[in-house]
């Protein structure tokens, strides 16, 4: 049944981590809020700077703020404290260098109440907009529309994978808003032992336990693009860490997958989407840098699938040659080296002559 309008208390969730810079113009977007009922919960998460006396300061001035204060443990733990403390219906997540536009809360809450959906994903803009990218605009950019999920017992469960893999709904946490009734009936939260990427693997999970889902073209967010600092900023010092990484938040996804029994029936959507993640940046690293990512892919693959299993999907041979090679070699603890043919075959394949070329423009024009 939708949420009633106007009725409904919506938890904003802010994990704060050392943004005393960034702070004040965050809460100060969330007490704007037209939509008035608000629970907004600070989560200080062991910040040494002055970010805990402006939670102070604006605590006292709003009792709609809510201050929880501990010990350092990243993303995931501050937002699952959240989480753990919302008393609303409905839940957001406001990263606290970032913004919320005046009627974003109210926009949610008209959404939820005219739909079934248990998650809302909305746009968002990019501020400076100087420091926009293609790829930034473009996944913060979706469209209306709604998605219900089949209904029915089957086992494995039926799900529509176009939610994930044709509409831009990752991956970024703060453009959903969700169902408190909906966390607690699935169990779920954001894997603390994650670093890097929860945002990710949160939403694999979410959208395919999800009835419905709403998509908002709407622009309800503003994300400050770059933070000194920042975690975002500190990863992108290392192109192979940037790879292990993706390697790691792929992992977590295929055993949630095979957690939730999806992997035998959905595993060439996810096999497609892996591949996409992962290798055109593995093979655009230095040679020497190449080998312990694809080691880290084929431990994974063979950890969620046999090669008799690969065998038998409907994946086009190149895919299938490229991925038997990965995990045939990780199996005997090999080193991988994937001939040039099998690559050249895997990408005019999945891209043709033509993404493959938009490709490389694209690499070598970001530097």
């Amino acid at each position: 049944m939708p949420v009633k309008l106007n009725q409904t208390l919506i938890s904003i969730v802010v994990p704060i981590y050392q943004t005393e810079d960034y702070l004040a113009d965050c809460l100060n977007s969330l007490l704007k809020q037209s939509y008035q009922k608000l629970q907004i919960i600070c989560v200080n998460d062991g910040s040494t700077d002055g970010s805990a006396d402006i939670i102070a300061s604006f605590a006292a001035r709003d009792k709609r703020i809510v201050v929880i204060n501990k010990e350092n443990g990243g993303l995931s733990s501050a937002r699952n404290a959240g989480i753990k403390a919302a008393c609303g219906e409905i839940l957001m997540f406001v990263d606290s260098d970032d913004l919320l536009e005046p009627d974003a809360c109210a926009t949610v809450a008209n959404i939820f109440a005219q739909t079934n959906a248990d998650i809302i994903t909305f746009g968002a803009t990019i501020f400076p907009a100087k420091d926009s990218t293609p790829w930034l605009e473009d996944v913060l950019s979706c469209r209306d529309a709604v998605y219900e999920q089949p209904k029915c017992d089957a086992s494995p469960p039926l799900i529509n994978t176009d939610i994930l893999f044709v509409e831009k709904s990752r991956p970024f946490v703060w453009r959903n808003a969700i169902l408190a009734k909906f966390l607690k009936r699935t169990g779920l939260n954001f894997d603390e032992s994650l670093t890097f990427g929860e945002d990710q693997v949160f939403q694999f999970l979410a959208y395919v336990q999800a009835k419905a889902v709403a998509f908002s073209a709407s622009k309800l967010y503003r994300y400050r693009c770059v933070r000194p600092q920042s975690l975002m900023s500190s990863r992108h010092a290392s192109a192979q860490g940037i790879v292990l990484d993706h390697c790691l938040i792929s992992e977590y996804v295929f055993r949630g997958w095979n957690k939730l029994q999806l992997l035998p029936k959905y595993a060439p959507e996810l096999i497609l989407w892996l591949l996409d993640f992962l290798l055109w940046d593995i093979f655009n690293l230095p040679k020497t840098e190449q080998a312990k990512p694809l080691r880290e892919l084929g431990k994974m693959l063979n950890e969620s699938m046999t090669l008799l299993d690969v065998k038998k999907l409907q994946l086009k041979t190149a895919y299938r040659s490229i991925i038997t090679n990965i995990m045939l070699s990780a199996k005997k603890d090999i080193c991988i080296n994937i001939g040039i043919l099998t690559i050249g075959r895997y990408f005019f394949a999945r891209y043709g002559l033509c993404g493959i070329i938009k490709k490389a423009i694209k690499r070598y024009t970001s530097g």
